[in-house]
């Protein structure tokens, strides 16, 4: 039997605010107006999310239990529809990680599906994918759709064979975003005039608004319905946005993370240090002038750039993970996330990593065991135990608590006594 619930407070729509009651049970049944209802309560409509790769700790491509979490911590900070985004690799890899999907959605999920960012997109503009790009697939849409219902995928329309893969993908009700692609105005207005297509991260890893040569900016902002974008003011301009929001009658937000892999073999595939610290900005669409510029600072920020030439694979593990730092820093993140940075790291490699860190003009998320490095590094810190944040403190006051370390099996090295913990 379906339960019948109320909440009161103060209601704000999305073109409103007022005081009411809501009365519900699976779904909304009605909204009361009244005055003298408890305005302790602000009531919000639940957050949207159609691209979204983790969250939390986890990503879509880790697989079900990883997703299960991603869409937990989610839902718990307010997002009440997500669809899980995978990146650009293998059939075997997506098959994998989305395998068992359709049985997390139910009535008390936010997964509403899946969003394919690849792999059927340009390979010269691959902005943060990896080089995995492939020519589109029926035969893996149609698998994937099996396991994980397919809502939305982004795709480069230029490519060889698309004309007809994007009538089969309208025809299973997918929704068609255009992004890393360099195709040309016409090619994107000729599927948009009959069907209504959105785009993928709006001005990056797309062709321009060239006065000359219009690219896939230029139909968006010329006949575009739908679009995300970075508002970070780094990828994308106050006035960019101004413009995009002028043109674009349905344009959403996203946010914009760089992320460090634990291991940096899985970050580093180019011939160089150079052109693997370019590829990130240079794939964003970033002005060659600005790529250079911005991978020579970024190198010389680790203190790499005397090994720009060198092949990747000739440097120590130490030596990659400062490459691989650089290679996001390149692309002027708002907020770098480490994984385990100093896993794998000599002393002395893990005090240069650590004053590089303390140096570094940007937001850090650090998710690391390293207790000591994390006092050094972050003024906050939250522990999670199985998926469930049990602090969230000064770092200081958190490994200076006995009961929060020990009920979270947590220990500072054998000699780093409490007293050399100065505030």
């Amino acid at each position: 039997m379906t339960t019948t619930n109320k909440i009161s407070g103060k209601i704000i729509n999305y073109n409103e605010a007022y005081s009411g009651e809501i009365i519900f049970d699976e779904n909304i049944i009605n909204i009361n107006n009244r005055e003298e209802t408890n305005f302790a309560n602000y009531i919000i409509p639940g957050f949207v999310d159609l691209h979204c790769h983790g969250g939390g700790g986890f990503d879509t491509m880790d697989g079900i239990e990883a997703i299960q979490k991603m869409s937990e911590y989610h839902l718990s900070k307010g997002t009440t529809s997500l669809l899980a985004t995978t990146w650009t690799s293998s059939f075997e890899h997506t098959y994998t990680a989305l395998k068992d999907f359709n049985s997390l959605i139910d009535i008390d999920s936010n997964l509403i599906g899946v969003h394919l960012e690849g792999p059927f997109i340009n390979p010269k503009k691959l902005g943060a994918q990896p080089p995995l790009a492939t020519k589109p697939s029926n035969e893996f849409i149609e698998k994937i759709n099996k396991i994980a219902e397919i809502k939305t995928i982004t795709l480069a329309p230029e490519i060889e064979g698309m004309e007809e893969f994007i009538t089969f993908l309208i025809s299973l009700n997918i929704n068609v975003q255009f992004g890393h692609t360099l195709a040309d105005s016409k090619t994107c207005e000729k599927y948009m005039s009959s069907n209504d297509l959105s785009f993928t991260h709006l001005y990056n890893a797309m062709s321009d608004n060239n006065h000359r040569n219009p690219g896939a900016l230029s139909a968006a902002l010329n006949k575009g319905k739908f679009a995300e974008l970075i508002c970070d003011l780094n990828h994308v301009s106050e006035e960019a946005i101004l413009i995009a929001k002028k043109c674009i009658p349905d344009l959403y937000a996203i946010t914009d993370v760089g992320l460090v892999f634990q291991d940096p073999d899985d970050q580093l595939f180019m011939p160089t240090v150079l052109e693997d610290v370019m590829f990130g900005p240079k794939n964003f669409g970033f002005s060659d002038e600005l790529v250079k510029k911005n991978s020579i600072n970024a190198l010389e920020q680790v203190k790499m750039l005397q090994f720009k030439d060198k092949p990747p694979h000739h440097l120590s593990f130490g030596q990659k993970r400062k490459v691989a730092i650089a290679s996001v820093l390149a692309s002027e993140p708002e907020l770098l996330v480490l994984d385990e940075p100093s896993s794998n790291l000599d002393p002395a490699s893990r005090r240069e990593l650590i004053d590089i860190l303390k140096n570094l003009d940007v937001s850090i998320i650090l998710v690391t065991h390293d207790l000591p490095m994390a006092l050094e590094i972050c003024n906050r810190s939250v522990i999670l135990n199985n998926g469930k944040i049990t602090a969230d403190d000064d770092t200081y006051k958190i490994l200076k608590n006995e009961k929060i370390m020990s009920d979270n099996r947590l220990e500072l090295p054998f000699g780093f006594a409490l007293h050399h913990l100065e505030e």
